[in-house]
């Protein structure tokens, strides 16, 4: 949890469109939706305040504790 707690938070209000590519090095916050074909990406955790129904890779520095909720 203190790895976490050190990464920097990013937060978008926006859905993300087919075709868009997120990335950011720390935490994700989005608020909006997710469409099918969008991809969003960080190395800590991601949160989607929407749909889900892209796709998401949180945790991409291979932490222990990664896990996917829906």
């Amino acid at each position: 949890d203190f790895e976490l707690e050190a990464f920097p938070t990013k937060y978008l209000k926006q859905t993300i469109c087919a075709g868009q590519f997120i990335s950011f090095e720390g935490n994700l916050v989005i608020i909006g939706d997710c469409h099918e074909g969008a991809e969003i990406s960080a190395s800590g955790d991601i949160t989607v305040w929407g749909t889900l129904s892209g796709s998401a890779h949180a945790a991409k520095m291979a932490m222990k504790n990664a896990k996917l909720e829906r």
